[in-house]
């Protein structure tokens, strides 16, 4: 039996309490400043993490169908790109990386945001799910071998580069903790996801936290991205605004 939707206990972003400020009885102006101080300790993407691994009885394909309103996006594009579908589906030792709905949507508000400002239309996902560089893009997220938190400690915050299952574009993963006090095992592990974009100077980086790690389907590691990423990183806008 597949495991229920596991997305349903995870929260992509913190809870904030608002306070209404009272001007009366000093007693109570004390509770509510007592009372913010507390929520500061959820103000994370972190907030209500279950730091346990996951175990989930299909495979990674199989997974992001049973989060029914999760991964749509990112259904879409493996299910366009040939051969992907089957190797998440089939393919053993493999780690991914799943991007959110929310992580598409942010990729293509930015890059109708561009296409506006040269009177350009937008575009939608299906006007470029099919094509090479979705293809490209979508590989970076996905890597041979078993790449679970633990496997990542030992290189500290520099992280490992690692080549991607497809075109071997090297992506750097770095196993980070959380410091922040109230969490069992002192705070929510998770990885720092580092797009290099091939250059050996930080200012050309961009990394995305995971949310959730060391989701285990039977042919491979899941590991889910916040939902404020841009899918793609900075290329998305780069691969399909046509703008010369």
């Amino acid at each position: 039996m597949k495991s229920k939707n596991i997305m349903q206990q995870i929260k992509f972003k913190p809870k904030v309490k608002s306070l209404i400020s009272i001007v009366t009885f000093g007693v109570v102006i004390l509770w509510a400043i007592l009372a913010n101080a507390g929520c500061k300790k959820t103000e994370s993407p972190y907030y209500k993490y279950q730091n346990n691994t996951t175990n989930f009885n299909g495979s990674i394909y199989e997974f992001l169908q049973a989060q029914n309103g999760v991964f749509d996006s990112l259904l879409k594009v493996i299910d366009s790109v040939p051969g992907l579908k089957d190797s998440l589906s089939t393919e053993t030792g493999l780690t991914f990386f799943a991007a959110p709905n929310n992580c598409f949507a942010n990729a293509l508000q930015n890059l109708n945001l561009n296409l506006a400002a040269y009177n350009l239309p937008p575009k939608y996902l299906s006007d470029i799910d099919t094509t090479p560089d979705m293809d490209t893009l979508v590989s970076r997220y996905l890597f041979n071998g078993l790449y679970p938190t633990d496997s990542l400690i030992k290189y500290g915050d520099a992280g490992v580069i690692v080549p991607s299952f497809r075109y071997a574009y090297g992506m750097n993963l770095a196993y980070q903790r959380n410091t922040a006090t109230g969490f069992q095992n002192g705070g929510p592990q998770f990885i720092n996801f580092t797009d290099l974009h091939n250059s050996l100077s930080a200012s050309f980086w961009v990394t995305v936290p995971t949310i959730s790690v060391n989701i285990k389907a039977n042919n491979g590691i899941i590991h889910i991205l916040t939902d404020t990423h841009s899918f793609g990183f900075n290329d998305f806008i780069n691969r399909f605004s046509q703008v010369h």
